[in-house]
C-alpha cells in the first residue's frame, strides 16, 4: 500500500509541475530558439503550413493534414522516427529488386510507339 501512494504522490506531483509549466508558456510568444520544442509555445500559433499540406500530391501527407486540420488525432503504428529516418530510406532504395529485362523491353516499345521522328 505504501509503495502505491508514494507513486500516485508522485504521479500527482508531476501533473501539478506540468500544469505550472503549461500556464506559464500559454501567455508566452512562440520562440523557435528554444531546444526543447515542448517549451516553445507552439501550440498558439497558426497552422498555415498545414493548409498548402493539405494539398500535398503524396495521399498521405494530405490525409494526415487535413486530419490535423480537423483536430483529429494521428493514429500510426510504426516509429515515425524509425520509419522515415534517412537509414531507413537508403535501405529500401539499396534493396529494392532491379527491373527485369521483359518490363524494360515493353516499357521500351511502349515509349516507342509514342515518339515522333526527327526528321
Amino acid at each position: 500500500m505504501d509503495a502505491d501512494r508514494i507513486e500516485e504522490a508522485k504521479q500527482s506531483e508531476i501533473r501539478a509541475v506540468n500544469q505550472e509549466i503549461t500556464n506559464k508558456l500559454k501567455n508566452q510568444p512562440y520562440d523557435a530558439m528554444k531546444r526543447e520544442p515542448k517549451f516553445a509555445s507552439a501550440e498558439g500559433e497558426p497552422i498555415f503550413e498545414l493548409v498548402q499540406l493539405s494539398r500535398h500530391c503524396h495521399p498521405t501527407v494530405a490525409m494526415w493534414s487535413a486530419d490535423l486540420l480537423k483536430g483529429e488525432l494521428l493514429e500510426y503504428a510504426g516509429d515515425p522516427l524509425l520509419d522515415f529516418g534517412l537509414s531507413n530510406f537508403l535501405d529500401r532504395i539499396s534493396f529494392k529488386q532491379p527491373k527485369t529485362d521483359d518490363k524494360i523491353k515493353r516499357d521500351r516499345q511502349r515509349m516507342a510507339a509514342f515518339e515522333k521522328p526527327i526528321n
